[in-house]
């Protein structure tokens, strides 16, 4: 009891007041509980658990609080790391690993303890869709491609690969992707004689978050791209006098290799009647000869005497039509 404390201490007090040459010291008293009557001491605080809820998840995640602790989760629903902190302490949480081909982000993921166990944190998981590749549209060298099956809400840019090479992309070009198509320009062709033509073009696109890191890519996909380079021109070498035709003479020593120039079907050639006339109309050859070599040649019969202009041009294997090639004039007379 309190009053016995207190008459001990006087008790003391006294005594050394007394005995003025000896040595003497209040004696301690200790103190009491005055709930329990107990001590304090080796008391238990108390601590709380910090955890929240996880929707979306397809996989395994890896989360972790303030560095350490981790927790491996497999399953949607409600989760608690399992130490437990004191009132006041700080926790925040991570991802350590993601799961395979998704992306998953942390909200409400730090604080500090206010004596309550937390339970708001949010883990939130978005699958990563693959992106495909397709051409959309095609202008002479100028290549539409769509990129289709992109998450909006997780990719922040991408890179787009292209070579002629399944092996050997290079980056072409890389920004903000804010849309569904990506426009390029064919590089030159140096491989043939066409500008810009390539039986095949290969392309990948890599998309990428916030942090530079990958999200997903596309397979390399083959552009199929066509050719819409128009080819160049075949020259009239010569018109000659026959008996009863005229022959026409070309030269095809210049034009690139997907212009089939041993098939009589891949020439168009033309004529008009008089010196001045542009009013040409498509003829047909009797004979066709040396179709395999620089300088086929054509074989007409005119309906009569005159002068005779012509012009030629050819069609390549997808079609694209050259220019007219120039005009080569000859004035007939049968013998």
């Amino acid at each position: 009891m309190r009053v016995q404390a207190s008459f001990l201490s006087l008790f003391s007090l006294i005594v050394c007041s007394v005995l003025v040459f000896s040595h003497c010291a209040l004696v301690p008293v200790p103190e009491e509980n005055h709930e329990g009557g107990e001590s304090n001491e080796g008391a238990t605080a108390t601590t709380y658990t910090v955890g929240g809820s996880l929707t979306g998840l397809s996989g395994t995640i890896v989360l972790q609080n303030n560095n350490g602790d981790d927790l491996t989760l497999e399953d949607n629903g409600s989760f608690a790391f399992t130490s437990e902190l004191v009132d006041g302490a700080s926790y925040e949480v991570t991802i350590v690993t993601q799961p395979s081909a998704q992306l998953c982000s942390v909200a409400n993921g730090s604080g500090i303890i206010d004596a309550d166990s937390v339970s708001d944190v949010g883990v939130t998981c978005v699958t990563i869709e693959t992106p495909t590749l397709s051409v959309s549209e095609q202008n002479d060298l100028v290549v539409t491609v769509l990129v289709s099956d992109i998450n909006f809400d997780i990719v922040s840019y991408y890179n787009f690969f292209g070579g002629t090479s399944e092996d050997a992309l290079a980056l072409i070009n890389g920004s903000p992707l804010e849309e569904t198509t990506y426009s390029f320009t064919l590089p030159t062709n140096t491989e043939t004689e066409t500008v810009g033509f390539y039986e095949n073009y290969y392309a990948q696109v890599v998309l990428y978050n916030e942090e530079d890191e990958v999200l997903a890519s596309s397979i390399v996909t083959s552009l199929a791209v066509l050719d819409r380079f128009v080819p160049i021109a075949p020259i009239i070498d010569s018109l000659f006098n026959e008996p009863s035709s005229i022959r026409i003479t070309l030269d095809v020593s210049a034009l690139p290799t997907d212009v089939d120039t041993t098939d009589a079907a891949n020439y168009e050639i033309q004529r008009s009647v008089g010196a001045s006339n542009t009013d040409y109309a498509t003829i047909t050859p009797g004979l066709s000869q040396d179709l395999n070599t620089d300088n086929p040649w054509f074989r007409w019969v005119p309906p009569g005497d005159g002068t005779y202009n012509f012009r030629v041009r050819v069609v390549d294997t997808n079609g694209n039509e050259s220019d007219w090639s120039e005009v080569d004039t000859i004035v007939f007379n049968s013998i």
